[in-house]
């Protein structure tokens, strides 16, 4: 069930509005969560869980890229 707003904005703000404020703030809380993880004595761990963090955060891009592509969003007025 995707978030439309009428308010017209910064293209990246719309592209906030349209992923969710939840869901950013689960990929946030998700790249702290790895972190301890990956920490096994390992002076490299915080830079290790900032590349996994940004890593799925591309995944996902890529993945709501190639599904926009595939299936192209139609007018609500039809």
């Amino acid at each position: 069930m995707p978030l439309y707003y009428q308010s017209i904005s910064h293209p990246l703000i719309s592209m906030l509005k349209r992923l969710g404020y939840f869901n950013i703030f689960m990929l946030i809380l998700l790249g702290f969560l790895i972190y301890p993880w990956v920490n096994f004595d390992n002076p490299d761990a915080y830079d290790i869980a900032i590349m996994v963090f940004f890593a799925i955060i591309v995944v996902i891009h890529i993945v709501r890229m190639i599904l926009f592509f595939k299936y192209p969003r139609r007018d609500r007025d039809e």
